[in-house]
């Protein structure tokens, strides 16, 4: 059976994404589609500042696809300066056998978000801040990577799969 949605939880409640094709402009939050495979990820950080469709800066990058949005003070790309933080406890990563989750971060737009990799289709995983914002995504038939729209990044926040997280970062 091909699954079409997907389920991402943000702020204030539940919103069904559509899947098909690239992501879908919803308001007030725009669909993400999963990583084909790390080749991906360094496409987005090439990519030109004029192919973005919105922009923001942490909270009002909630629910916003990183890779088709930039930072609201110069342009560019949220995805493209993003990393995986680190603390005294390691990097912001949680792996089980359902898959690895990395807490994702972006300094230009002060934006977080959950991307996993080595996913079976029908997980769920997600990002939350401590101001309770909270993105979850469930991996979609016939893809193994994927990622949650963003959250605000002005305050700690971690990543989880199932009943494991890392730690606030």
């Amino acid at each position: 059976m091909h699954n079409k949605f997907a389920t991402a939880a943000v702020a204030l409640g539940l919103v069904t994404l559509p899947l098909a094709g690239t992501a879908t402009a919803l308001s007030p939050t725009t669909a993400v589609s999963p990583l084909a495979d790390a080749s991906a990820e360094r496409a987005i950080a090439q990519s030109s500042t004029s192919t973005a469709l919105n922009a923001c800066d942490g909270p009002s990058c909630l629910g916003l696809n990183p890779t088709e949005t930039a930072s609201i003070t110069d342009g560019y790309p949220c995805a493209a300066d993003a990393y995986t933080p680190s603390n005294q406890y390691g990097p912001a990563q949680i792996r089980n056998s359902q898959g690895l989750v990395r807490l994702m971060y972006s300094p230009r737009c002060h934006a977080n978000w959950a991307q996993i990799s080595e996913a079976h289709p029908g997980q769920q995983f997600w990002a939350q801040n401590k101001f309770n914002e909270t993105a979850q995504y469930i991996v979609p038939s016939g893809y193994t990577s994927a990622y949650t729209g963003m959250i605000d990044g002005y305050v700690s926040a971690r990543a989880g799969i199932g009943d494991r997280w890392t730690n606030w970062y």
